[in-house]
């Protein structure tokens, strides 16, 4: 396994953990049935974001690492594409769907870009088949557009099913993440 490789895998690992965290963090934070206390909050919140920024530091090193073999798309279009995506999402979910603008949007537009670049660079550096990292691709953005779903939905929900619709990204995200694991420890 490739330096770079390895790295992808340490990141993201440590963006599930950063899922998981989240999803605990979310849990006690924001559940209608049960009132916590600030400590454990606070904890969850520091192991949630170490998680996260690590595993983005991981992975945007791994990325570089990577040997370019073959492919034509580049990260800087795949990112480009991203921050327009994220620009169009803000102007309706906001504009014309009325939704508080939270710090979600960025989460599910980052994550699905930085998702997207890491299987491009495995497959430009010639690890999965381009059918593989396809697969891949699609099973990432059938996330996202779940993702931006419950985002969507989340404030026109009854408070106990927003708390529960608020859970299924950060469950999802991980769960595509963690099926990715064999496919980039194989490369």
């Amino acid at each position: 396994m490739l330096a770079g490789t390895h790295r992808i895998l340490c990141g993201t690992l440590c963006l599930i953990a950063c899922c998981l965290c989240y999803l605990i963090w979310w849990s006690i934070t924001y559940n209608p049935m049960r009132s916590f206390p600030a400590a454990p909050k606070c904890i969850l919140f520091a192991f949630t974001f170490a998680s996260g920024v690590g595993g983005i530091a991981l992975l945007l090193t791994g990325i570089r690492e990577l040997p370019v073999v073959q492919g034509k798309i580049s990260n800087i279009a795949i990112a480009a594409i991203g921050i327009g995506a994220y620009f169009v999402l803000l102007l309706i979910s906001n504009r014309l769907l009325h939704r508080q603008v939270t710090t979600e949007l960025l989460l599910i537009v980052g994550w699905t870009v930085l998702e997207l670049c890491i299987l491009n660079n495995l497959y430009r550096a010639g690890y999965p088949s381009l059918t593989v990292t396809l697969v891949y691709g699609i099973i990432t953005l059938a996330a996202a557009v779940i993702g931006m779903l419950c985002y969507l939905a989340y404030y026109n929900l009854e408070e106990r099913l927003a708390f529960f619709t608020g859970m299924v990204p950060l469950i999802l995200f991980a769960v595509v993440m963690a099926l990715q694991l064999p496919m980039i420890h194989n490369c």
